[in-house]
């Protein structure tokens, strides 16, 4: 189970119980923040989706630490991979907490481009996809992935290689997608 966080020297539910039983907001928000972080690269979106659901009552315990803005950037993802398979006001809603969550990241990336700037491009080129504006999501493709590499985000180059190519893919153009 690629999600699992269970092994010889670690379980996950009662390290979970203990931070609760301790009343340790910041562990249990870095908990759900990597348990999102996984569920959404694995494309368990579903985990995902109530990873970020759970891990919103503990970001009070990671705001100013990287756990914050890695929230956010993954809980938007995620949203926007599920967003097509929801009702139309689910989706709707989704898509406004998406936008509430780059302006968070639109401030970010205005005092730090060069550690927030391309995931916001990221999410945007996701959004833009969803709601159909194509040509400003290859854009946004294009610029997440150049500011990442830019700025030596190989993890999120990667992602955005990945995104941008499931979109050529999605649209038939398989040619394009080997690029990416």
């Amino acid at each position: 189970n690629t999600i699992s966080l269970n092994g010889e020297n670690y379980n996950e539910q009662d390290t979970l119980q203990n931070f609760k039983k301790n009343n340790d907001i910041s562990l249990q928000g870095y908990f759900y923040c990597m348990k999102l972080l996984l569920s959404y690269l694995f494309y368990d979106y579903d985990a995902a989706v109530n990873c970020g659901a759970l891990g919103e009552k503990y970001l009070e315990g990671i705001k100013g630490l990287i756990g914050f803005p890695m929230f956010y950037f993954y809980a938007a993802l995620t949203q926007l991979a599920v967003c097509s398979t929801v009702p139309k006001l689910e989706k709707k809603r989704m898509l406004q907490k998406v936008l509430s969550n780059q302006k968070k990241m639109k401030k970010w990336a205005h005092h730090a481009p060069m550690n927030f700037l391309h995931k916001y491009y990221l999410v945007e080129a996701e959004r833009n996809r969803v709601v159909g504006k194509e040509i400003k999501a290859m854009n946004q493709y294009d610029r997440a992935i150049e500011l990442a590499k830019e700025n030596q985000y190989l993890n999120d180059e990667a992602l955005a290689n990945e995104l941008a190519a499931k979109f050529y893919l999605s649209k038939g153009k398989t040619k394009i997608a080997q690029t990416y």
